[in-house]
């Protein structure tokens, strides 16, 4: 009987601290806790992942050029940075147009001469930061506001201004007809991926319209568009380049509320883990 007495107490216990909610540890205490030792752990939770991404507000910090470009970068849902910026090339009314033509009643093959524009918008400022361009991409459209096709044609082309010297010409544009009442594309320029300063200026070389007599009487819809239009649409990947400096954002796991009384301890100590990801050195200031 003495033999049994032992082993009931044990399993009695047991089954009492089972019953009591003080001793329950489904919840909130790592299973995995050595007891008897000199300390204990358990985990408190983690940080989301950390990426370029969700450190663009840090950009903020770098003066007002930093926050002008947060503004424009783009998180991709692959999570790489993209930059988009578009507007016009050239624009010119009809009435306008057509007052600068030599004799409107009579159709007029009417020159716009050499014009030129800046592009990229924010673009030209990434490279101050130490952030480098990508994946280029210039999508150029003509509007056409009258209600037949117009012929036209340009010599244009695409430049890199910067210490990087490129020019890629848009061949497209040297002989389109436009149709009527519409905004179409029409030329697509791909910068090599070795380009890695943004494309910043265009020029176009004596744009020239055939245009009917009398244009303006053409005009397929007076409330609606009355210009013809050459406009872009730049886009471009960001990239990491050596000279990359941003302070990173100020990180927190929230309010920790640490219920350790119960623990009795003399010494509370918290370890943090952080794991870098991102392929950029990181130094703490």
């Amino acid at each position: 009987m003495k033999r049994l007495l032992l082993p009931i107490l044990l399993f009695s216990t047991l089954c009492l601290s089972c019953a009591r909610q003080e001793y329950d540890i489904s919840e909130g205490v790592n299973k995995e806790v050595t007891l008897f030792e000199n300390e204990i752990s358990a985990p408190l939770g983690s940080l989301s992942p950390i990426t370029i991404g969700s450190t663009l507000s840090g950009l903020s910090k770098v003066g007002g050029l930093g926050g002008m470009v947060a503004d424009y970068i783009k998180v991709a849902e692959d999570g790489s940075l993209i930059l988009e910026d578009e507007n016009d090339l050239f624009r010119i009314n009809v009435y306008e147009l057509e007052k600068s033509m030599a004799d409107a009643s009579t159709p007029e093959t009417w020159s716009a001469g050499y014009q030129s524009a800046f592009m990229g918008g924010m673009a030209p400022l990434l490279g101050l930061l130490g952030i480098e361009t990508t994946n280029q991409k210039i999508v150029i459209s003509v509007s056409n506001p009258l209600s037949v096709n117009v012929p036209a044609r340009c010599d244009a082309s695409v430049k890199v201004m910067g210490d990087t010297t490129y020019s890629a010409p848009v061949a497209e544009l040297n002989a389109l007809s436009l149709n009527r009442r519409s905004t179409v594309e029409v030329a697509t320029v791909t910068v090599p991926n070795d380009i890695k300063e943004p494309v910043t200026f265009s020029s176009f070389s004596d744009i020239q319209f055939d245009l009917p007599a009398n244009p303006t009487s053409k005009i397929s819809d007076d409330t609606g568009n009355l210009f013809f239009a050459f406009t872009y649409h730049y886009s471009c990947g960001a990239t990491i380049g050596p000279d990359f400096d941003m302070p990173l954002v100020d990180l927190s796991t929230g309010a920790l509320n640490l219920n350790i009384g119960k623990y009795k301890v003399k010494k509370c100590v918290l370890h943090a883990e952080i794991e870098n990801s991102i392929p950029i050195a990181v130094t703490e200031r």
